[in-house]
């Protein structure tokens, strides 16, 4: 299950030119070019997951290499994107032409669907789009595209300025997995290249060039994270599990108070000015994210390891989100899960299906090693981002 086979493509322009048939390794990938009459830009905003931006990173780089400029990120077209597929995956069908939809008309193309969305400069636009529960992974989606001639023109167009960027998990889907790219040649006002920050990060050690940057800028501007009285974040720092259970309490939106009382003996109140660390700790534990390391104990001060990291986030979706995570493909190849026990070999399966673990070293990485700052903001964005936050 999850790989979409070959399919009729087209590729047009105002008028339909001809058609052709191609097969990926992944999945079976469609292209789209239309030229369109000028309008007026609008802008709109949106979040971008690391597969996003990582996908925006590996497209620069092979249009360079081809002697094409970069491509801006607009975010009026990655709305447009996104909104399509959430379309593709609710109501079932996998084409450019809209069959039924929460955001567009019927029968709407892109060129309907990006002005809607706030993209109204452009004389052209494309669109490429990818299904697949394998395709997570945006060097898979590139290389899968790069072999297809209709997609391939679409990524090297020197006439396309900008991209929209989606990739979104629909739960229950038939694909599970669905990418679209949008180009157009207009510059909106929202277009830049969040790829290309400057030198510094938001804390003086974590560098621009990170590779968990955007995790630990976007839950720090959330306050799901914070930095060391110094000012540093120490992204390689190992976290202790009272830390997570503050961390994914506040990752998960949910509520704490004083009345939330904790029950494990070995939990030490924070008293009345904060609900560090007993009161978030009762939360996990009463929305049954965490179970403790033994009868009426939690070790609040034990580093917390990537296989219980990935178990709590894996068990707050069941339990708080069920039908979010998507079943994992038996076929799928999860090193964590090769070395774990029942059940962290199951959640860790689950978690690298779902894109839990997206941007993560997993081959690398010790599963029952201590879980670093940096690793456990990368797996809390990526939560956040499965769940449309």
């Amino acid at each position: 299950m999850g790989e979409r086979p070959a399919d009729q493509g087209r590729h047009e322009t105002r008028q339909k030119t001809g058609q052709l048939r191609w097969r990926a390794a992944a999945a079976g990938l469609l292209a789209l070019l239309l030229l369109l009459f000028p309008a007026v830009a609008q802008g709109a905003g949106v979040a971008h997951t690391p597969n996003e931006l990582e996908f925006l990173r590996l497209i620069n780089e092979y249009r360079q290499s081809k002697g094409v400029g970069a491509l801006l990120l607009s975010d009026p077209l990655s709305v447009a994107a996104q909104k399509h597929n959430k379309d593709m995956g609710k109501y079932n069908f996998f084409e450019h032409t809209t069959r039924a939809s929460d955001y567009f008309a019927v029968g709407s193309h892109v060129g309907d669907r990006a002005p809607a969305s706030g993209y109204k400069g452009a004389t052209l636009l494309g669109e490429n789009l990818a299904a697949g529960f394998a395709l997570l992974k945006p060097a898979a989606v590139l290389a899968g595209w790069k072999a297809s001639p209709g997609h391939d023109a679409n990524m090297l167009n020197p006439g396309f300025k900008v991209i929209g960027i989606s990739c979104v998990g629909v739960a229950g889907s038939e694909y599970g997995f669905y990418w679209t790219t949008d180009f157009g040649d207009y510059v909106d006002p929202s277009a830049d290249d969040p790829n290309a920050a400057g030198d510094s990060g938001p804390f003086p050690d974590v560098a621009a060039s990170d590779p968990y940057v955007i995790a630990i800028e976007g839950l720090s501007e959330e306050g799901v994270i914070t930095g060391y009285p110094d000012g540093t974040f120490g992204p390689d720092r190992p976290v202790w599990r009272q830390h997570f259970a503050k961390m994914i309490v506040l990752a998960l939106g949910l509520s704490a108070s004083e009345g939330d009382v904790a029950p494990f003996a070995d939990v030490e109140s924070g008293g009345p000015t904060t609900l560090y660390p007993d009161n978030f700790i009762a939360v996990a534990a009463a929305q049954g994210i965490t179970q403790g390391t033994g009868p009426n104990s939690f070790s609040p001060t034990r580093d917390i390891s990537r296989a219980q990291v990935v178990t709590m986030v894996v068990r707050a979706l069941e339990r708080l989100r069920p039908g979010t995570l998507r079943a994992s493909d038996p076929a799928l190849h999860s090193t964590w899960a090769e070395k774990l026990a029942s059940p962290h070999a199951e959640t860790a399966r689950l978690a690298q299906a779902n894109g839990l673990l997206a941007g993560l070293p997993v081959e690398t990485l010790d599963p029952w090693g201590p879980m670093s700052r940096a690793e456990v903001a990368q797996v809390l964005f990526n939560l956040q981002g499965l769940l449309g936050g």
